[in-house]
């Protein structure tokens, strides 16, 4: 009897201990755990204008930029479906918080060069909310033709969405599209640009 007090004792504090190591990484990521959202850049397809972006834009130029706060980027491609829906929630941030510093890249995986009048079209006429009318994207296209800045992010699934912060940081960052996923990004962004949570 005594034998089995101390194998249930044993197993109570081993499960335990197991429950604290899994727990090891929850809760939010602290500042010394942010990854860096490296030094690359990207060509323009259409949008280019804010914050001084060109026909390329460098992500480090873009976060130094005195009159940038944040920078929103999002991976997207012209048969993903889902990435179409969520672009038009993009847009609807975009109008909210750019004149108050924040730019938004959103770049297309596509990897055929065929493919750019697709791209242009879609984001100029088929992009839109449901029942809503296209041609609203406004914010800068870029695009990651040979898909080094996808690799370097790890990515395998659209669309990803990440927040950068002025040290080059990522704040924020999710997959998927839902309309709640664009409510906590909503929340963050104006976290990072507004400064408030």
């Amino acid at each position: 009897m005594l034998r089995n007090k101390w194998i249930a004792l044993v197993l109570f504090l081993a499960l335990g201990m197991v429950s604290l190591t899994a727990c090891t990484g929850c809760g939010p990521k602290k500042a010394k755990e942010l990854r860096d959202a490296g030094n690359w850049e990207v060509p323009i397809v259409i949008n280019a204008g804010d914050f001084g972006i060109g026909e390329t834009v460098k992500i480090q130029e873009l976060v130094a930029n005195p009159e940038v706060k944040g920078v929103l980027i999002d991976f997207w491609a012209t048969w993903c479906e889902p990435c179409k829906a969520e672009m038009p929630f993009l847009q609807d941030i975009y109008n909210e918080y750019k004149d108050k510093g924040l730019a938004m890249v959103v770049i297309t995986i596509d990897n055929s060069e065929s493919l750019k009048e697709q791209i242009i079209t879609d984001v100029k006429e088929n992009i839109k909310h449901e029942g809503g009318e296209g041609g609203l994207i406004t914010y800068p296209i870029g695009w990651d033709l040979k898909q080094e800045i996808k690799s370097f992010y790890g990515i395998t699934s659209i669309p990803v969405t990440y927040l950068i912060n002025k040290e080059n940081k990522i704040v924020y960052e999710h997959s998927g599209f839902t309309e709640e996923l664009m409510e906590d990004l909503n929340k963050a962004v104006h976290g990072l640009i507004v400064g408030e949570e």
